[in-house]
């Protein structure tokens, strides 16, 4: 080294070493761990993230700024904090911890976020089976050694605003990974898991220039049409794991085909339900920090929506990337006139013959119309049947919400003339009935790739068929516009009752619990009322209450009961389908509904005097009640 000092023209080369140490030591540092931030990769929860050996998860994780594009690749990017596996690109969700029973975690956790604490759940499980919280400072690294805990359907989640899981709006709103535990016997993994994700910014009116509100709502971090559309084959059993990483509920509702509840949890617990509580349902409600574990099989070909029925979380007027026009679902295109929690099913297989029972079709005829009220600023709308076997639900030329009551028979097939007087387009969607997809109501969706559902146009008509193969208490409503139509009228009750049997308005007590577009101060609407007339029961008389609720997005509190005490009803069905005999008991008349719910229930007066059925939304503070008078 002596001789450094006379290479290349005596050059000092040790003086400039030590020159440029100086510098470097006085430019800013760059905070350790902090990396540029990249797009996060969509995770569909198909592979297990770590490594299993000798019993052992070893898995590392990292904790990440990001930018996600839940719109598709030409949508905006929002930044965000994402979970990743070292050495990989960050994902939405977070990778899928997936192991069997008895299995033990041993997972590092490395916080790259410059300035932030992060608190990550759901990873850390004590001696009771709670999973204990982690607090891990920027640049630090904890590790999880954990037993993995019991069989069923769980996650974990992260924040770094050091706020509850249902106040996770923004760029720790999607911190959520799944963590799936399977039995030693049954390591069913062709099963799917779902996680929902809500990324939510108030916005600020008073910049300039103004900065709207914007809201994404997504599945395994994407938004619909983005998200995966799913294919299978005819009659082949289909599992589903979904996880509510959200603040909010969802009801998720399947068209055309019945699932059946196999199992519900949450973060840190889970339970399988026994055979003889597993419901069958076309709609199921899962909680904030919730999970769920269903099964279904394919009976019908074509096209099918499985979605969220709480408008807000499909509503197009969300999306951050604007629509091309204000009427784009007026484009009759599936992916403009919905958003947010959708997945699109195809079933397929050699076309087949639908099933139909022998006999006449019951013919209908059901009108769409404005009605003479209005609702807000918005014209109410209504349906009208031209042709009826009801008595008292029908006045020629008026449209009315609810629509009126349409009666079919099981195994008899129907066929309905849907007339559209409206200046808009609109479509019927037959909720909770098994029918071909063509004629299910979805436009721009719906049908077997042959034949595909048009929206129903301004002065147009369109004929559904369909055989109802089951009785109970459905209902029909628009699926084009949704908000704005359901909102304003467009929903009516559909009773399919058995060979034989008669609809009896007197006994069949038809309740349908909707609400107006203005979510703040619109009432409770109790058959199209908020101040519905009284209710007259006989002692000793059986009465069956068909409760369908349809508000656009409320969770409706209902109860039968007097100022002092609650009644008690027999439970029957769920969605039209009976429920098992476990659960076929008489319980407290209170109820917690979800939009796309139905329930039957039983119930017989015991003595005279005053009820009330009471229906209310937003704790409380709007209530309407329906008097109900017992002779």
């Amino acid at each position: 080294m002596e001789h450094a000092s006379t290479l290349s023209g005596n050059i000092d080369v040790q003086g400039i070493v030590r020159i440029l140490t100086l510098v470097v030591a006085f430019l800013p540092k760059p905070t350790s761990g902090a990396v540029r931030p990249a797009e996060v990769e969509f995770n569909d929860n198909r592979v297990a993230a770590g490594k299993v050996t000798n019993g052992v998860l070893t898995m590392r994780l990292e904790i990440r700024d990001a930018l996600w594009n839940p719109e598709g690749e030409k949508g905006p990017k929002i930044p965000i904090e994402a979970f990743a596996e070292e050495g990989k690109p960050a994902t939405n969700p977070g990778p899928m911890i997936r192991v069997v029973k008895g299995t033990r975690l041993r997972i590092f956790i490395r916080n790259l976020l410059t300035d932030h604490i992060v608190t990550v759940h759901g990873l850390n499980r004590d001696a009771r089976g709670d999973r204990e919280p982690i607090a891990i400072p920027a640049g630090a690294v904890r590790e999880v050694n954990s037993e993995s805990g019991s069989p069923g359907t769980y996650f974990y989640w992260a924040t770094s605003t050091g706020v509850a899981l249902d106040a996770r709006w923004r760029r720790d709103s999607q911190l959520t990974g799944a963590v799936i535990v399977d039995p030693l016997a049954d390591r069913n993994q062709s099963d799917r898991v779902f996680v929902l994700g809500h990324w939510y910014d108030e916005g600020d009116p008073k910049a300039v220039p103004p900065k709207p509100e914007r809201e994404v709502w997504v599945i395994n971090g994407k938004s619909w049409p983005h998200t995966e559309r799913l294919q299978y084959p005819l009659g082949q059993e289909v599992r589903w794991r979904w996880i509510n990483g959200t603040d909010k509920d969802h009801p998720l509702h399947l068209h055309g085909h019945y699932f059946r509840v196999i199992g519900v949890g949450e973060e840190a617990h889970w339970k399988f339900l026994p055979q003889d509580q597993q419901r069958w349902v076309v709609t199921e409600n899962v909680r904030p920090a919730g999970t769920v574990l269903l099964s279904w099989t394919p009976e019908r070909i074509g096209n099918w929506l499985f979605h969220c029925h709480n408008l807000f979380h499909v509503d197009p007027a969300q999306v951050l990337t604007a629509p091309a026009s204000h009427s784009a679902h007026e484009a009759h295109d599936a992916a403009n006139h919905m958003a947010g929690l959708v997945l699109g099913i195809s079933v397929n297989s050699p076309a087949i013959a639908a099933r139909r029972l022998a006999g006449s079709a019951h013919q209908l005829r059901l009108v769409i119309g404005e009605r003479s009220e209005r609702v807000g600023r918005l014209p109410g709308l209504g349906y009208r049947l031209a042709e009826t076997e009801t008595r008292g639900t029908n006045s020629p030329g008026i449209f009315r919400s609810p629509g009126p009551p349409i009666i079919l028979t099981r195994g008899q097939p129907a066929e309905i003339i849907i007339d559209n007087q409206m200046g808009q387009s609109t479509s019927v969607h037959w909720h909770g009935i098994e029918l071909e997809s063509y004629y299910d109501g979805v436009p721009g969706w719906g049908g077997d790739g042959k034949q595909v559902t048009p929206s129903i146009q301004p002065g147009g008509t369109f004929t559904v068929r369909f055989t109802p193969p089951r009785a109970g208490t459905f209902m029909y409503h628009t699926h084009l516009n949704d908000y704005e139509q359901l909102s304003t009228g467009l929903y009516g009750p559909l009773i399919i009752l058995d060979s034989g049997h008669h609809f009896d308005p007197q006994t069949e007590i038809v309740l349908m619990v909707g609400r107006g577009p203005d979510e703040e101060t619109d009432p409770v609407l109790i058959n199209g009322s908020a101040s519905p007339p009284p209710l007259q029961l006989r002692v000793g008389k059986r009465y069956r209450f068909r409760i369908i609720q349809i508000t656009p997005g409320n969770t409706v509190q209902m109860s039968l009961d007097t100022s002092d005490d609650v009644m008690r009803w027999r439970a029957l069905a769920k969605d039209g389908a009976m429920l098992p005999h476990s659960l076929t008991v008489d319980i407290p008349a209170k109820l917690r509904a979800l939009p796309g719910e139905t329930y039957d229930f039983e119930f017989n007066p015991r003595k005279e005097g005053a009820l009330r059925f009471t229906a209310s939304v937003h704790n409380g503070k709007l209530r309407t009640e329906l008097p109900v008078i017992v002779h």
